[in-house]
């Protein structure tokens, strides 16, 4: 029997399909995941259900409970006691590196992933297999950093609603607060993959074949993004509802959240090379160089909390 974490599915358009070994590289970074950081949470479906029913059945709150955190801390003098703002700074300064350091790995994870994809898109039929088992093997990484990012956060959330009084919760819930964060329903997951493609290897060759490939990959698609959208929606409306939720709810449907984004985005890495193959008489070249820029993102501009992983990745070779 494999470990849990080996074991993920990722659902694609039909039948889950079980992610390859990981690479040795892949076992090493996933080697610098806290014990316990990743640890499954269950939740019987009827309590989950009746509980996110309720929370979806309130006004959206068209914001994440995090963007008040800092709302609270430029506003303590009218928000808060002092006693408050002092506790407020205190739980900022400790929680904020270890969301820091989830965000840039997490992201360089990303980069890695997206330069492996560049690979792909250009790979003979004999590379392509062992390809896509690699990016599978670093998208399952991606959201497992994702999962242990999203509930630092909720951790975060939770230590900062404490500080607050119950007449101070309730303008939050309430919305009477709005004013005093930033409102923001997350990523609107725009289908920009032609767009990737020409930018990074010109105008195709074969214009009819390569429009062809991607009106069908908005088709296939649609229903990728609306399950998506509609995962996330419910992550962060219950995310919101400090009041009710609990980390075991959190849990799951981050879980389900990342499942539907592992699905369109290893989709989309499909659909790219469709576009590449049918599109271009010669794209190794541009490709290599798109992989190069993908990874060289990561260095730029996520050294500040992700220095020990991108050095892994940058000297370590399966």
């Amino acid at each position: 029997m494999k470990p849990l974490a080996y074991s993920l599915f990722f659902f694609l358009a039909g039948p889950p399909v079980l992610a390859a070994d990981p690479t040795p590289l892949q076992m090493k970074v996933e080697g610098m995941l806290p014990a316990g950081c990743t640890a499954a949470q269950d939740v019987p479906a009827a309590f989950e259900g009746a509980i996110l029913d309720s929370i979806l059945g309130r006004p959206d709150p068209e914001t994440f409970f995090n963007r008040y955190i800092y709302g609270l801390q430029r506003h303590e003098k009218e928000l808060l006691t002092p006693s408050q703002a002092m506790q407020l700074k205190e739980i900022i300064q400790q929680r904020s590196p270890i969301g820091n350091r989830w965000h840039d790995e997490r992201n360089v994870l990303r980069c890695k992933f997206n330069e492996v994809m560049w690979l792909y898109a250009a790979a003979s039929d004999a590379e392509a297999n062992m390809l896509r088992d690699e990016l599978a093997g670093w998208m399952r990484l991606r959201m497992l950093w994702t999962h242990c990012e999203h509930m630092a956060q909720h951790d975060f959330d939770r230590l900062v609603w404490q500080i607050l009084d119950s007449s101070q919760q309730s303008n939050i819930l309430a919305g009477q607060w709005k004013s005093y964060a930033k409102l923001d329903t997350g990523h609107t997951r725009a289908n920009a993959t032609a767009k990737l493609v020409s930018r990074a290897l010109g105008q195709p060759d074969r214009r009819e074949d390569f429009n062809e490939a991607v009106s069908q990959w908005g088709k296939q698609r649609e229903p990728l993004h609306r399950a998506l959208h509609d995962s996330e929606h419910a992550a962060r409306r219950a995310g919101f509802a400090m009041d009710i939720n609990s980390r075991s709810l959190i849990s799951s449907l981050t879980d389900k959240a990342n499942s539907t984004y592992a699905a369109l985005y290893l989709a989309e890495a499909e659909a790219m090379r469709r576009l590449v193959r049918v599109g271009y008489a010669r794209p190794e070249a541009g490709c290599r160089n798109a992989a190069a820029e993908a990874w060289g993102e990561a260095p730029r501009r996520f050294q500040a909390g992700a220095s020990q992983m991108i050095s892994l990745l940058s000297t370590s070779k399966d």
